[in-house]
């Protein structure tokens, strides 16, 4: 999993560059690292989404 977070993270990085996005000056976080947490907190919740309709048989709307 680590290798896929950090293949995701090089992704968005290097989408930023080729923008040449400037993130602000008072941020703890750059902006790649926020679409990557972003990504994976919203894949975990579509899994978790899944499961459940897999086990109560009601697919969400």
């Amino acid at each position: 999993m680590d290798i896929e977070i950090t293949a995701f993270y090089c992704v968005c990085d290097d989408l930023l560059n080729s923008l040449n996005y400037q993130g602000h000056s008072q941020c703890r976080m750059s902006a790649a690292e926020v679409m990557t947490a972003a990504a994976f907190f919203a894949a975990d919740i579509m899994r978790k989404v899944a499961i459940f309709s897999s086990n109560t048989g009601i697919s969400p709307a």
